[in-house]
């Protein structure tokens, strides 16, 4: 059975110590330069080594379609 999202999710979320934002292609360079480095791979299995440079723009093109289409929501820890 499909998963049930409300029908409005917010963009942005913001708590006292921490915040979350849906993800934006301007966020392409900050997730690349994170990820690209091997300790970062060996604890995120689903992140291949080395990391693609165009990983984190087509990362974020597919959650921003997902997000259109309602079947998932990615976002940003700012």
């Amino acid at each position: 059975m499909p998963k049930k999202y409300p029908k409005t999710i917010p963009t942005i979320i913001e708590g006292q110590r921490i915040s979350i934002r849906k993800l934006r292609q301007g966020d392409a360079g900050d997730i690349y330069k994170e990820v690209k480095v091997k300790g970062i791979a060996r604890w995120a299995l689903a992140l291949p080594y080395p990391y693609p440079e165009d990983g984190a723009i087509k990362h974020i093109r597919q959650q921003q379609r997902l997000w259109r289409l309602g079947k998932a929501y990615g976002f940003a820890v700012i």
